[in-house]
């Protein structure tokens, strides 16, 4: 008996969890211009989210390597811009990673 409840109750974590997973968005960033970087994201519907990607861009010498992060609304749909940066210092910008984010 207690192993049916059990299994009962993972199920319902599962499903809640799998649903609830479901409902944030997925972000992706991109070189826009040669000087901006672009943070897109696709959700089923609005959600506040709070994200970051790393980046870097040619300084003199050096590459400098940054963290940019976006608060803001995912909005229902695909591919909307859901922040962006544009800065005349980036020289060869390169996104280094993938876009993280959290949301809800």
């Amino acid at each position: 008996m207690h192993h049916s409840t059990a299994a009962i109750a993972g199920a319902l974590l599962l499903a809640v969890g799998s649903s609830a997973l479901a409902l944030e968005a997925t972000f992706r960033a991109e070189v826009e211009d040669g000087k901006t970087l672009v943070v897109y994201s696709t959700s089923k519907k609005d959600v506040a989210c709070y994200s970051f990607v790393t980046f870097s861009y040619q300084n003199g010498d050096k590459r400098e390597t940054r963290r940019f992060v976006c608060n803001g609304f995912a909005r229902a749909g695909q591919d909307f811009r859901f922040c962006s940066r544009t800065d005349e210092r980036f020289v060869d910008l390169k996104i280094e990673g993938p876009v993280t984010g959290t949301c809800g």
